[in-house]
């Protein structure tokens, strides 16, 4: 998975947030990993002359993430969920392939999250 300066990061969060369209707008919705109450996303991070950059490495949606992320530009998509027994291995450097991240990746079942809508009007990290 290298390119130039690019490396692959742990991103620790208690849920994150999704938009689901429908006919009142956009809402967001938060998604909650069933079996802990921290997890993490799998990510990269690269930094230039100017800024450090991390992003959320997502792959193909689940049915039940499919019915949740329905619009904007990137419709279908769920951020990859790395299970405990594969977070050290995503760091590892020599992940160079798309087998490799495809390997660790963790392709979530429905009965893995919990979905809700987002009532909370305060932004947190944790």
């Amino acid at each position: 998975m290298k390119n130039d300066s690019n490396e692959q990061v742990l991103i620790p969060v208690k849920y994150f947030i999704e938009f689901h369209y429908d006919q009142y707008g956009k809402n967001p919705w938060k998604i909650h990993w069933k079996n802990s109450p921290i997890f993490f996303l799998g990510g990269i991070y690269s930094k230039d002359s100017e800024n450090d950059w991390f992003s959320v490495v997502t792959q193909k949606a689940n049915s039940k993430m499919m019915e949740i992320h329905n619009g904007g530009n990137n419709p279908g998509r769920q951020p990859i969920i790395l299970r405990p027994e594969n977070v050290e291995a995503w760091l590892d450097p020599r992940i160079e392939s798309i087998s490799d991240v495809t390997k660790l990746a963790s392709f979530y079942e429905n009965e893995d999250i919990i979905v809700g809508p987002e009532n909370s009007s305060q932004p947190s990290l944790f």
